[in-house]
């Protein structure tokens, strides 16, 4: 049987800004350009994690249902369909409906397990969902912000990008969860005492089943939570993918403040706080770097670089 998977991921529209979407894997190939070969025209884009939940979840026996949309970012626009079979062991794709009329018929079926493609299905639940218990609160000032979730309140957590970036360990936690081992990492504190502030552990208990325990340190508070494998990872992804997404990243966080190669640097940023008083830091760096001329050394580009293959490869750099 073919094997499925959902990964968020984003898409930048030709005249748009980017946003989240969800990319479908079969077999471990990306199954969009997969379909596009069978097209003169191609042109398709994934859709959003909330439109393929509706896609995938809806009463499959009186509609075909969008799995792809078109590159202008309207899912109605230019989509490919497809027929949802669920069987007693199995669920099936088929009749694929291409836009381009060229391509229909061609391309075959598709059959998965059914216990692998609805636990797979559930990510789309998470990657829907303001709820996980660990999510991300946003960045400023080469800050970022990890919100925990429990029992309806809020903890707000603060880390600083060059003493105590939390991203690297948050990945080692990933890449262990997903080769389905345990995992203990502790997040240190925002300046000046850098003392621990939380304890993350993922044990395994079940063949597909983990444990995740937060421990608040300073607050004796410890909160526990089961997770399917694949939520696990689902959740750690939503935290990369919102920060790889933010309208600061990386102006802000990677922070550039220390990464330029320009004498004027403070004369730019300077007559943009005036300009704009307005505007947070992270306006002001981007607007510096995109428009005021500002560029970074190439070590910094480097940085950056890696830094974003963390996020999307989940591959740590050596000595971080």
């Amino acid at each position: 049987m073919d094997k499925i998977e959902i990964i968020l991921g984003t898409y930048k529209p030709e005249f748009s800004s980017s946003y989240c979407v969800a990319d479908i894997f079969v077999d471990s190939k990306n199954l969009m350009p997969v379909l596009e070969a069978y097209e003169e025209s191609g042109g398709h884009a994934p859709i959003t994690p909330l439109e393929l939940r509706e896609s995938l979840l809806k009463d499959y026996l009186i509609e075909q249902v969008p799995i792809y949309g078109c590159g202008c970012g309207v899912c109605e626009c230019y989509p490919i369909y497809i027929t949802v079979e669920v069987g007693e062991n199995f669920v099936k794709w088929k009749n694929f409906n291409f836009p381009d009329p060229t391509a229909n018929k061609k391309f075959g079926e598709l059959i998965f397990d059914k216990k692998q493609y609805f636990a797979e299905l559930r990510k789309l639940d998470i990657f829907c969902s303001n709820d996980s218990i660990l999510k991300y609160g946003g960045i400023e000032c080469g800050v970022i912000k990890l919100i925990l979730n429990t029992d309806g309140k809020n903890f707000e957590f603060l880390f600083d990008e060059i003493l105590n970036d939390p991203l690297p360990q948050l990945v080692q936690l990933y890449n262990a969860v997903k080769n389905n081992e345990g995992c203990e990492i502790i997040l240190e504190d925002e300046v000046p005492d850098n003392s621990p502030l939380l304890k993350i552990s993922a044990q395994k208990f079940s063949a597909e089943k983990f444990k995740l325990s937060i421990e608040i340190i300073k607050n004796k508070l410890c909160v526990c939570e089961d997770f399917l494998r694949e939520e696990l990872l689902a959740t750690l992804e939503k935290i990369f993918i919102n920060l790889l997404n933010d309208k600061y990243f990386p102006y802000s966080y990677p922070c550039f403040s220390y990464c330029y190669d320009n004498e004027n640097c403070e004369a730019v940023t300077n007559k943009l706080e005036e300009e704009h008083p307005d505007w947070q830091d992270g306006e002001i760096m981007k607007e510096a770097f995109t428009n005021g001329g500002l560029k970074l050394l190439p070590e910094h580009k480097e940085f950056l670089k890696k830094y974003k293959k963390m996020l999307t490869k989940h591959i740590v750099p050596k000595g971080w």
